[in-house]
C-alpha cells in the first residue's frame, strides 16, 4: 500500500470516529453492538484513529486541526478516571453536559477537515462476540 492510500484510509477512519462523537446520543449508541461498552468504544475509537493520523501524518494537518484534535482528546481524558466513572454510562452520554461539549467539539473538528457531520457507518462488523 502506498502512502497516499494509507493516509486516505486513516483519514476516513478518523472522519468516522469524529462523526460518531458528533451525532446525538441515540445515534451514537446505535453504532455499536450491544455486547460492547458503547460509551468507551466511542472514545477509544477516536483515540486510536487520532493517534494513527497524528503520529504518522502530522505534517499534513493544519494547526487548527491539530489543536482541535488535541483539545477533544484532552476533554475525553479529563472525563476519565475512577472518580469520573459515572460519566461513562449510556444515560450520561444522553444527559450530561460533558458529552454535549464533546459532541460540539467533534462537530467543530469535522468542519476544520471539511467533513460533513453525517452518521458514520456502524461498527458492528469490527467486533466479534464471544457469546
Amino acid at each position: 500500500m502506498n502512502e497516499d492510500a494509507l493516509i486516505v484510509g486513516l483519514m476516513t477512519r478518523l472522519q468516522h470516529s469524529l462523526q460518531a462523537l458528533a451525532v446525538p446520543a441515540d445515534l451514537q449508541l446505535g453504532l455499536f453492538p450491544d455486547f460492547v461498552c458503547k460509551v468507551d468504544a466511542l472514545a477509544l475509537d477516536f483515540d486510536h484513529w487520532r493517534l494513527c493520523v497524528v503520529d504518522n501524518f502530522q505534517a499534513r494537518l493544519t494547526d487548527q486541526q491539530k489543536t482541535l484534535l488535541a483539545t477533544l482528546d484532552s476533554r475525553l481524558e479529563a472525563m476519565s478516571g475512577p472518580e469520573r466513572a459515572p460519566l461513562w454510562t449510556e444515560e450520561a452520554l444522553r444527559t450530561r453536559s460533558e458529552w454535549e461539549d464533546v459532541r460540539h467539539l467533534a462537530q467543530e473538528t469535522l468542519v476544520t477537515f471539511g467533513w460533513e457531520g453525517d452518521v458514520p457507518p456502524a461498527y458492528g462488523h469490527e467486533y466479534i462476540s464471544t457469546r
